[in-house]
């Protein structure tokens, strides 16, 4: 990570993410903080932490509001879609 291979670093949680989902959450993070566009990867990191259900979407939300250049452009409803499905069967 400390080399910017934005592509290593997917790379890397596809591979290691079989056997310990949080790195996707870590990638989060990371790429919340990069000051270039990271945008195909945030969006790899986002449909990956959906799918496995990693984060509720309000920790999302909150690690993107801290990103100089990820705005919640980056996130779309469809990440979000299936909480608030369940939110609102919920209620």
């Amino acid at each position: 990570m400390d080399q910017d291979d934005y592509d290593s670093v997917i790379d890397s949680c596809k591979r290691l993410g079989e056997h310990d989902s949080h790195v996707w959450v870590m990638a989060l993070s990371y790429f919340a903080k990069r000051e270039d566009n990271c945008k195909t990867q945030m969006e790899e990191v986002l449909r990956n932490i959906d799918q496995q259900k990693l984060l509720p979407p309000l920790l999302v939300i909150q690690t993107l509001a801290n990103s100089r250049v990820c705005t919640l452009g980056v996130v779309k409803v469809s990440h979000f879609q299936s909480a608030y499905q369940n939110f609102c069967h919920g209620v």
